[in-house]
This record gives C-alpha cells, structure tokens and sequence, in this order.
C-alpha cells in the first residue's frame, strides 16, 4: 500500500493553505509529495485541523501485493 500524500495536500485545499493552517513553510507539503511520504507528526497536525478519514489515502500500491519495486 502507498499513501497519497498528493491527494490529501489538495484535499485540504492545497499546499498554501495547508502550510497555513498547520504552521510549516510552504517548501514542506512540496518535500512531503516529493518524497512521497509524511511523518505521523504532521499527519496528526493536519487531523487536528482537517475533518478527514485518513483511511481514503491508503492506496494499492501498482503491484498490489503491498510489495516495492525495488
């Protein structure tokens, strides 16, 4: 499985008002989908001022068997 770091920033209407909301610069949501990943840290910060299930982002990743690529 993967998360969609992506689609959870637009959700949350974008990387300025994200980075807004939460306190970080607005390089950061940039690094978060750039390295496709977020620390629980700042998913935690998001959930405290987003109403958002974050179950939806958990995605197959493209071999469906939860396995990388590497």
């Amino acid at each position: 499985m993967k998360f969609n770091v992506k689609k959870l920033i637009d959700d949350c209407g974008g990387v300025s008002n994200l980075a807004k909301t939460i306190g970080v610069s607005r390089t950061s949501p940039y690094r978060w989908m750039d390295q496709d990943m977020i620390t629980s840290t700042k998913l935690s910060d998001i959930k405290k001022h987003f109403a958002l299930d974050v179950d939806i982002y958990f995605e197959e990743d493209k071999h469906g068997d939860g396995k990388s690529s590497s």
